[in-house]
């Protein structure tokens, strides 16, 4: 990994530093490694905010799955050939 010391405990300087470092990476791997879960939890508090906002539960409901079944299960009785190929042309 490019711009990260041998020594898991060395500091970080900006002047002189080897290994290609610019000076501004974390002081050490807890600093980073804490960043890096702040970065996930913001991530995953984001989504669940959207997944929220645009009401997408909705198509996780029971009644929803269970009508989405069905609907497939009348396609496929009515078109049995149609939606073979479909099936093969979408997964193989």
């Amino acid at each position: 990994m490019r711009g990260f010391p041998l020594n898991l405990n060395a500091q970080y300087s900006s002047a002189g530093n080897s290994g290609g470092t610019t000076g501004n990476e974390p002081h050490n791997w807890a600093e980073a490694l804490k960043r890096g879960q702040l970065a996930l939890l913001a991530a995953i508090a984001v989504l669940a905010a959207l997944f929220l906002h645009f009401d997408l539960q909705r198509f996780l409901s029971l009644e929803f799955l269970q009508a989405q079944r069905m609907a497939a299960v009348e396609l496929h009785q009515a078109h049995p050939l149609l939606s073979t190929l479909g099936y093969l042309a979408i997964y193989v």
